[in-house]
């Protein structure tokens, strides 16, 4: 069973090994395993199939010179992948539940008290598994509580629908967002009831001792869909500022929980977004006390993961 659509990307034929690490008896997956990851899905084939194919017509002539066959694009694929997982464990560090020596990737059994906040989110990214109506919630919250750890300050889940304590009207919630940030609110600019959370799913803010207006404020968009990239222009930085009286510039992020390839971090960075990804997230999170909300999402998750 594969999880995700592994092709030629390195980051998908991570996930879908630390996935299989996670739900297998052993708490591991070799490269081996890698390959059989290759071979068993659909998607792989269709898009390494084309490259297996022009490798050996190009290499058949001085195969027995160079040692070269059919497999050539496979290797590479699996060498990208291993650079890709060993380039986790260093930019996550503690936050990553999984130890790679090259050769092997082996998940952690403490992983649920050490590294909730990477599992749930690699469990969220994979399409293949249920329960992404609540995981999107659930997101927002992990990205509201990464924010406030990345700033050292405070936070607030403010997506639609609100919950409390979050007024229920747009109007309100700004009100009382405003409030809690310590930031007048602008008579200028009114919310329409059908503008919901104008784009921000999460908002983050550092106070000084002196309690006063004018400080770094991070409005993030939360996406967890494959649709991510048609939500690039939702969170409008000018129509806020009509609305809060910010003082300086607040900073706009993108939330999403994959890591993404360097084309779509480009796409994201493009629209003025910092990124905000599972790298990021899980390297905040290190020892996070989740929610039983979160711990439940994630233990029905792996077990369903076993199942399919």
């Amino acid at each position: 069973m594969t999880w995700f659509p592994i092709d030629e990307s390195a980051h998908s034929l991570a996930d879908e090994a630390e996935i299989t690490a996670l739900t297998s008896p052993s708490l591991s997956c070799s490269l081996e395993d890698f390959r059989s990851a290759l071979h068993q899905s659909p998607s792989a084939e269709d898009s390494l199939g084309g490259d297996l194919e022009l490798a050996y017509r190009e290499t058949t002539d001085d195969s027995n010179e160079d040692g070269v066959g059919p497999d050539a694009a496979e290797d590479e694929a699996i060498a990208d992948a291993s650079e890709e997982l060993q380039r986790r464990s260093d930019v996550i560090g503690r936050g990553y539940p999984f130890t790679f020596d090259g050769i092997v990737l082996t998940a952690s059994d403490t992983w649920a008290n050490e590294a909730i906040a990477y599992v749930f989110l690699l469990l969220l990214s994979a399409p293949g598994l249920p329960g992404k109506t609540e995981g999107r919630r659930l997101f927002e919250e992990v990205v509201t509580a990464a924010l406030a750890q990345y700033l050292a300050g405070e936070s607030l889940r403010f997506g639609f629908p609100y919950r409390h304590p979050v007024p229920s009207h747009p109007n309100e919630a700004l009100n009382y967002l405003a409030k809690q940030m310590g930031q007048p609110r602008l008579s200028t600019r009114q919310v329409r009831a059908s503008e919901k959370d104008m784009g921000v799913d999460a908002v983050a803010w550092k106070p000084f001792s002196d309690s006063r207006s004018s400080k770094v404020v991070l409005l993030a968009n939360c996406s967890t869909g494959t649709d991510w990239n048609s939500k690039l222009g939702e969170l409008n930085i000018e129509k806020w500022k009509r609305m809060i009286d910010f003082g300086c510039n607040p900073v706009q992020a993108f939330a999403v929980p994959w890591i993404p390839n360097y084309e779509d971090w480009a796409d994201i960075v493009d629209y003025g977004n910092m990124v905000v990804d599972r790298a990021r997230v899980a390297s905040l999170l290190f020892h996070w006390n989740a929610s039983p909300t979160i711990q439940r999402w994630c233990a029905k998750r792996l077990q369903e993961a076993k199942t399919l």
